[in-house]
């Protein structure tokens, strides 16, 4: 292999191991910030989110993204999420996650419930910054 090729081979796997690094860090900010400001996550959204929850037709855009977390509030507390099974893929300024999630919320009449199920995003770099364009999710 000529030296030019190898040397951009080796650019290229540098360049792909940060993108999956940056999404990966988008992905804890995205669950440490969901345990403490649930509408927080808005922030990691494009403007153009499409959101396909199990129960409930797609939703589109950051509004209607924060509208349905709002009507979905019902007093509960999120106190724990725990990540596996986590794979990250990207290409050029589009990516995909997905990962199993356990999560513990605790509700307003203090019974724990544990929920597990998969998620799953598309994603595009918008400005140099990873944004959630597709989300849907499972619960098993």
């Amino acid at each position: 292999m000529p030296f030019g090729t190898r040397t951009i081979a080796k650019n290229v796997s540098r360049q792909m191991k940060k993108m999956e690094k940056d999404i990966i860090d988008l992905h804890q900010r995205w669950i440490e910030t969901e345990m403490s400001d649930k509408y927080g996550i808005i922030e990691f959204c494009c403007d153009d989110i499409e959101i396909s929850p199990t129960s409930g037709k797609s939703i589109k855009g950051k509004t209607n993204f924060l509208n349905w977390i709002r009507e979905s509030d019902n007093g509960s507390i999120i106190e724990n999420i725990e990540i596996s099974k986590r794979e990250v893929i990207c290409l050029d300024q589009t990516g995909s996650l997905k990962a199993d999630f356990k999560t513990t919320i605790k509700t307003k009449d203090k019974k724990k419930h544990v929920i597990n199920g998969q998620h799953m995003w598309d994603l595009v770099n918008e400005n140099e910054t990873w944004k959630v364009k597709r989300m849907t999710w499972e619960i098993r």
